[in-house]
């Protein structure tokens, strides 16, 4: 008797737990869930993020005009330069920064690359193409002389306006013609050069230097507040005497 009421009672536990099945895992669903909901966030912010139009970020002024949104858009300088945006959410998300691919395109110029906004300051990388003495006046229009020049630019890197700077970009230039304010008629001339930019005790330092002589030209540095300071050397100023006494400096945003 009690080996059959022992049967009955395993053989009703068995059917119990066949009713009832198989008890899956819960954490992947929740894993899964996170994931989805993580997913509707993002796309939710990002959807926010492209209706805000741009020109309520970065207002016009009568030398420039914005059209688009954060998300992509375009800004055209003085009718000469225009600038494309399109936003990297990706990149964005990954260094807690707005983050755009750009090009800049215009007047003998043609440079892209991307940015970055953030925390951390200003961040330029990958940025590589052609620029001339156009794009040197439009975005520094105080300074006192201009130059005409074509040039080949390659910036790895270049991080300025918070803690942590860093720099490393290089650039080839044509003869330069250099008149303005404050100078000779003559104006000045300085051969071909080619130079590089690397981050030096704090300050993002770079030197011209002539590729037919070898001999130092241009010295640029870029300090942590983005203050930017060019001048030339006694060697540049040997070959150029009207160039004596210059030194220009800007404050970048």
């Amino acid at each position: 008797m009690l080996s059959r009421g022992a049967a009955t009672i395993a053989t009703a536990h068995d059917d119990q737990s066949t009713r009832s099945g198989p008890r899956w895992p819960r954490r992947p669903l929740r894993r899964r869930t996170v994931i989805y909901i993580a997913i509707g966030v993002l796309a939710y912010t990002a959807g926010l993020i492209a209706k805000i139009p741009a020109r309520t970020v970065f207002p016009e002024n009568e030398n420039l005009r914005i059209a688009g949104s954060v998300w992509g858009g375009e800004a055209v300088y003085g009718s000469v330069l225009t600038l494309q945006w399109r936003w990297a959410p990706l990149t964005s998300l990954a260094n807690l920064a707005y983050s755009v691919d750009w090009r800049l395109s215009g007047g003998g110029t043609d440079l892209s690359g991307r940015a970055s906004i953030g925390a951390r300051g200003y961040h330029l990388s990958r940025v590589s193409g052609q620029a001339n003495g156009t794009l040197l006046d439009a975005l520094l229009p105080t300074l006192p002389l201009s130059c005409r020049f074509d040039a080949e630019v390659a910036i790895d890197k270049l991080v300025f306006g918070g803690g942590s700077d860093e720099a490393r970009g290089r650039m080839r230039t044509s003869p330069m013609r250099c008149g303005g304010r404050g100078m000779s008629e003559r104006g000045a001339d300085l051969p071909a050069m080619s130079g590089s930019i690397a981050l030096d005790r704090g300050v993002s330092s770079g030197l011209l230097t002539s590729l037919s002589s070898h001999l130092r030209m241009i010295e640029i540095r870029l300090a942590r507040s983005g203050e930017l300071t060019v001048s030339p050397t006694e060697n540049a100023l040997r070959l150029a005497p009207a160039l004596a006494g210059l030194r220009l400096s800007t404050k970048l945003p």
